[in-house]
C-alpha cells in the first residue's frame, strides 16, 4: 500500500478551498428506478405430483429383483469384513487356506450380484421408466414402442 504524501493538497488539511468536497463516483451514476413489485404466484406442483416409475406389475417385480440383487451383497460383504477368520475357525474347524477359498469365492459372488443389479437397472428398468415417461401402457411398451412420434 502506498504511503500518502504530506505534499499532496488533497491530504494537507486545513487548505482545501471552502465549500469543495470530494466528489465520490456514485454521485455521478443516474439513481436507480424502483423496480416493479412482483405478483406471487402459488405453486401448483404440489398438488399435481407426477410419478416417474410405473406402477406396472412388471416393473415391481424387476424392481424387487434390484433390491435383492444389492441387499445380498452388502450382507455378504458385512459378513467378508467384519467376521474374522479366527472366529470363524472357532466354530467350524476347518483349514486356514479352506476359509480364504470360501471368504474369495463370497467375494466374487458378491460382484456377480452388483454386477446384476446394475444389468437390471440399464435393461429392465431405465427402458420401461422411459417408455412410462413417454405416455406408454406396458402393452404398447411390450409390442415395442418408443414414445417417439413417426412422422
Amino acid at each position: 500500500m502506498s504511503r500518502r504524501s504530506p505534499h499532496n493538497e488533497r491530504y494537507k488539511k486545513g487548505q482545501t478551498p471552502k465549500g469543495v468536497s470530494k466528489k465520490s463516483a456514485a454521485s455521478a451514476k443516474p439513481a436507480r428506478k424502483k423496480g416493479k413489485e412482483s405478483e406471487k404466484k402459488k405453486s401448483t406442483a404440489a398438488k399435481t405430483a407426477v410419478s416417474y416409475q410405473p406402477d406396472w406389475p412388471e416393473y415391481k417385480a424387476a424392481r424387487k429383483k434390484w433390491w435383492i440383487a444389492l441387499g445380498a451383497p452388502a450382507i455378504l460383504l458385512t459378513l467378508i469384513l467384519f467376521v474374522p477368520l479366527d472366529r470363524v475357525q472357532e466354530v467350524v474347524p476347518l483349514d486356514e487356506t479352506i476359509l480364504f477359498s470360501i471368504q474369495t469365492a463370497m467375494t466374487g459372488i458378491t460382484f456377480g450380484l452388483i454386477a446384476f443389479a446394475w444389468w437390471i437397472d440399464i435393461k429392465q428398468l431405465r427402458p420401461m421408466m422411459k417408455a412410462y415417461q413417454a405416455g406408454l401402457s406396458f402393452e404398447e411398451y411390450k409390442a415395442g414402442g418408443t414414445g417417439k412420434s413417426e412422422d
